[in-house]
């Protein structure tokens, strides 16, 4: 069984390089685990960008997927008799809008999709 213990320990040296390589510092005195997290976040969504056909949207998409994965592995009860490996289901929507254009994507949908422009 692949535990949230295994998932941590299977990108601390990412991240800790990732830290590294950026100038950046994880711990809670300086800029933060959730800062660093968000930078390398941020960089593989610009990665998926560019490696995917449908770029942004395929980004967002991955955005959701790993919302959805952290929700649901985050419920899992590893004291139980049984253990669901995947958790419960989570349901993910996220709009994002930005310099005239709002996205969105919601579990359920195989693709995000740009759903309105507005004038700046």
């Amino acid at each position: 069984m692949f535990t949230n213990e295994d998932r941590i320990s299977s990108v601390a040296p990412a991240i800790k390089a990732f830290a590294a390589a950026m100038g950046l510092d994880d711990s809670l005195d300086a800029d933060g685990p959730e800062s660093v997290a968000g930078d390398m976040i941020c960089n593989i969504l610009h990665w998926v960008a560019r490696n995917h056909p449908d770029g942004r949207a395929a980004a967002l998409v991955a955005l959701r997927y790993g919302a959805a994965h952290y929700t649901s592995e985050s419920y899992i009860d590893y004291t139980a008799d049984w253990v669901d490996e995947l958790g419960p289901e989570a349901f993910i929507e996220i709009h994002a809008s930005c310099n005239g254009e709002v996205w969105h994507t919601q579990t359920g949908e195989e693709r995000a999709a740009l759903i309105s422009t507005y004038p700046l």
